[in-house]
């Protein structure tokens, strides 16, 4: 699995000019090419570098490498994209670079890197924890500024472990009021998160209201940090799970939200709560953490999932007592909802990854209850350190 590590370079002022000038000519040349692939219809970066490529080298003042590789990130951008429209780059636009304009060297805690001014040297801060990680560098690094200093992206390869065969699953239900809840019942409230939500629309709004440069530029930080918060509340929760899940013979279990906010109707003054956590995220840093310690993940279709009766099955709009109450009004079964839901999940997952490659070590069968205390305890993190058992539907 390709991984990406952040270095911060250490920088003079006139390296900082240098590479300010480099990112500038470099987006200038990836306009140039922009212009001409939207205009031509010519995407194949072959192609386009036997169009362009001496045209570019000579009239924005760059290498040979670099030139290729301002070409082929416009044609890839494209590639990867479906809208019809002509992408532009602003100066402040990531470039790539590979080991032809790129050198590092770990032990001296050092880069060098070409500008349009020639190459210079440049020290880097790194972790304990990158080291390593920067022997395992392959393929291109991006140049990023961000915040008025300069990052370098390094990507590195990491191994996957042979994932391990499910015969049992925990299923996560998404959620606003619970940003997630498994089928053994640990939660993860969205109280606090709501309460932060909240505290940055009202600086927001006071913000736009004074519409001042200065007021611009809060914004641009404030904007930061809430998506830093949101990452980094992402990045916890996904990693609770996995390792909930890790050396056991667990798999975790998703709904399929792809596209769920355009099916979805919401009232006007709940819009706001609605759109600003990112789902998508948090399911893409559970895949990916699941992939790196051999965690199976799979995905139901979310239809009725908060509907039906996890214990007798009956399916009914009515049994959604309120957005926390879950009562089936054909057997009685009072629970909270979203439990019931990561119940239903973790049942879909089961019928759908197939009977005999769930059933574990020979004792599961049709309407049972089993215990699996007898599995390996789970790694944790923080307080919960009890193996979780198996909850009967």
């Amino acid at each position: 699995m390709r991984l990406t590590t952040k270095i911060k370079l250490k920088s003079s002022f006139e390296q900082k000019l240098l590479l300010k000038a480099t990112l500038s000519k470099c987006s200038e040349a990836c306009n140039y090419t922009s212009s001409i692939v939207f205009l031509s219809g010519i995407r194949n970066k072959i192609d386009l570098q036997k169009l362009l490529y001496f045209e570019i080298k000579e009239e924005f003042g760059l290498s040979a490498q670099m030139a290729l590789l301002c070409i082929h990130k416009t044609a890839n951008d494209y590639h990867s994209s479906t809208n019809p429209c002509q992408r532009y780059y602003s100066e402040k636009s990531t470039v790539a670079f590979d080991e032809r304009v790129l050198t590092v060297f770990p032990d001296k805690k050092e880069v060098s890197i070409w500008t349009v001014g020639g190459r210079q040297r440049l020290s880097f801060l790194m972790g304990e924890k990158q080291k390593p990680l920067l022997d395992k560098r392959v393929g291109q690094s991006d140049l990023l500024f961000e915040n008025g200093e300069f990052f370098l992206l390094i990507g590195y390869e990491e191994k996957e472990p042979t994932p391990v065969r499910p015969q049992e699953f925990l299923g996560v239900d998404l959620g606003i009021k619970k940003l997630a809840i498994d089928s053994e019942k640990e939660a993860f409230s969205g109280e606090m998160v709501e309460k932060k939500r909240q505290k940055f629309v009202c600086r927001r709004k006071i913000l736009q209201k004074k519409g001042t440069k200065n007021a611009k530029r809060s914004l641009c930080k404030l904007r930061k940090k809430e998506s830093n918060f949101r990452k980094t509340k992402n990045h916890e929760i996904a990693k609770r799970l996995v390792l909930k899940a890790k050396g056991t013979p667990f798999g975790i279990a998703l709904e399929d939200l792809k596209g769920i906010r355009k099916e979805l109707t919401v009232r006007k003054r709940a819009r706001s709560q609605f759109s600003s956590w990112s789902f998508g995220q948090l399911r893409k840093y559970i895949e990916y953490k699941a992939r790196l310690h051999g965690v199976t993940v799979v995905f139901v279709d979310p239809r009725n999932t908060s509907r039906r009766c996890s214990r007798c099955g009956y399916t009914d709009k009515k049994n959604r007592k309120s957005q926390a109450e879950f009562c089936c009004r054909s057997c009685g079964y009072f629970e909270d909802a979203d439990f019931v839901g990561a119940l239903n999940i973790r049942q879909k997952a089961r019928n759908s990854y197939g009977r005999d490659a769930i059933r574990a070590e020979g004792a599961l069968s049709a309407g049972s209850s089993q215990s699996f205390a007898n599995l390996p305890k789970p790694t944790m993190i923080g307080t919960a350190t009890q193996a979780f058992p198996f909850r009967g539907e």
